[in-house]
C-alpha cells in the first residue's frame, strides 16, 4: 500500500452504498494501523477429521444490488476509489438461486434468527466496539457431480433436512450438516446472522458462506463441529471443501458510513 492509508480508506468509503454495502478490516492490516480491535484475529487453517482453508486478507468489501449490472457498477466505482492503494485479492460475484437455495439444492439459512434475536447475534453491544460485527467469509466448492449421484435419501441424510419439504429429519444421523452446526444445541444457544449466498457458472460452483456475530468464538466451536473435532466430521465436507477463509472487523456505522474513529 502507498500513501495515507486512512486517506485511502476514506476514497473507498466515498464509494461503499450506505445500504447495501459492508465494509470490513482484516486482523494485520489492522495492527498495521495501529488499530485496537479487541477479539479480531486471524483465521488459522483447520484439520482433524476433515480440514478447512484460512486465506486472510487486509479488506472485505462487499456490495449488493437488485441485479447483476447495478452490482457490476457499485463494484467498479469501489474499485476505482482502491485501485491505487490496493490490489484486488480475490473477488467472488453471488447471486441469489430459487427459494434461496443452495446449489445442492436444499434451503440455506432456515434457522437464521430474524428482528431483535439476529441483531443479538450479530451486534457487538457495548464497549469500544458497540454497533459492530465480526464477519467471517469462506468460499466453498461443490462438487455437484458426486452429491447429485446420491439417492435422494442419502442427500436429506448428508444435509439432514428433506430437500423437496425443507423439514428437519426425525432420527437424523450426528454426522448430518445440521447435527454438526446446530446453533442451538448450546445453553444459551450460539446462534450466528448467516448471509450465504451461492457463486459459480458451469464448470465452478459452490456457496460463499457469510456470517456475522458478536464472537469469534462462536464461529470456532461451529467449525471446530464441521472438521470432527470431537471424532465426528460433517457429512457435507464430503461434497465440498473450502478454497478460502478469514474473520473481519465490521465497524459501526455513523452518519451512514463505516466509523473508524472509534478504534
Amino acid at each position: 500500500m502507498s500513501g495515507d492509508a486512512f486517506a485511502a480508506i476514506d476514497r473507498i468509503l466515498d464509494q461503499l452504498p450506505q445500504d447495501r454495502g459492508v465494509f470490513g478490516i482484516g486482523a494485520a492490516f489492522a495492527k498495521k494501523l495501529g488499530l485496537t480491535i479487541p477479539g479480531l484475529r486471524e483465521l488459522a487453517p483447520l484439520s482433524a477429521k476433515a480440514a478447512l482453508a484460512a486465506k486472510p486478507h487486509d479488506v472485505l468489501l462487499w456490495v449488493s444490488a437488485d441485479s447483476a449490472g447495478e452490482a457490476f457498477d457499485r463494484a467498479d466505482l469501489l474499485m476505482g476509489a482502491a485501485r491505487y492503494d490496493f490490489r484486488v485479492a480475490e473477488q467472488c460475484a453471488m447471486f441469489r438461486y430459487r427459494d434461496n437455495r443452495d446449489l445442492t439444492g436444499f434451503v440455506d439459512g432456515t434457522e437464521n434468527p430474524v428482528g431483535e434475536e439476529a441483531q443479538r447475534a450479530a451486534i457487538i453491544a457495548s464497549g469500544p466496539l458497540a454497533g459492530g460485527s465480526f464477519a467471517f467469509v469462506q468460499r466453498f466448492l461443490h462438487d455437484r457431480e458426486k452429491f447429485s449421484k446420491l439417492h435422494a435419501n442419502e442427500q436429506d441424510d448428508v444435509i439432514g433436512r428433506s430437500k423437496i419439504e425443507n423439514v428437519e429429519l426425525e432420527g437424523a444421523p450426528e454426522w448430518a450438516h445440521i447435527k454438526r452446526v446446530d446453533q442451538k444445541a448450546w445453553d444459551p444457544p450460539k446462534m450466528i446472522l448467516r448471509k450465504s449466498m451461492p457463486w459459480g457458472d458451469m464448470t465452478r460452483a459452490g456457496l460463499q458462506f457469510i456470517a456475522f456475530t458478536h464472537e469469534l468464538e462462536r464461529i470456532d466451536t461451529l467449525l471446530g463441529r464441521m472438521i470432527g473435532a470431537d471424532g465426528t466430521a460433517d457429512a457435507l465436507l464430503s461434497y465440498t471443501r473450502a478454497e478460502t477463509g478469514a474473520y473481519y472487523f465490521c465497524p459501526a456505522t455513523k452518519n451512514g458510513r463505516p466509523d473508524l474513529g472509534a478504534l
